[in-house]
């Protein structure tokens, strides 16, 4: 099997550790672009006059985020990984953003960085499983494996 796009949404968290390497692995290993996602999830932040500073610090640190990763694929090799920043509720985004780019499988962990249930896959992850066109390789988290 073999894969042209691989996206790799991250919430920066150390869960996503496990699935950011492996996407940056089967990019390398494939010649494949890697399009590294963050999905800000601004839908909960409150209204007023604080808002608009909030969503500003927040979309700082998400590009932060899909730099680094951006920074691993480009040290292992990958020759065209670029990254996205998006605002809205996660798992419709991943499932949105892949469709538009074209991407063949969406590499991502069991679980994000909020979820700490002791549930076999975290809620976004299940979400994009029922809702993906296309392949999801999920990734156990280190949490998984103690």
């Amino acid at each position: 099997m073999s894969f042209d796009c691989i996206l790799v949404p991250t919430d920066g968290g150390d869960t996503n550790e496990p699935a950011e390497t492996r996407a940056i692995q089967l990019a390398a290993e494939q010649g494949a672009s890697l399009e590294v996602l963050h999905v800000v999830e601004a839908l909960s932040l409150p209204v007023g006059d604080h808002r608009d500073a909030l969503l500003e610090t927040l979309d700082s640190e998400a590009n932060a985020i899909v730099d680094r990763v951006v920074g691993r694929a480009a040290d292992a090799g990958v020759v065209d990984a670029t990254g996205t920043v998006t605002h809205g509720r996660a798992p419709s985004r991943i499932v949105e953003i892949a469709a538009k780019r074209g991407c063949d499988v969406i590499v991502m962990g069991t679980h994000g960085r909020a979820e700490n249930q002791p549930y076999i896959l975290g809620s976004v992850t299940a979400r994009v499983l029922q809702h993906s066109p296309v392949e999801v390789l999920v990734v156990p988290t280190h949490t998984d494996r103690k």
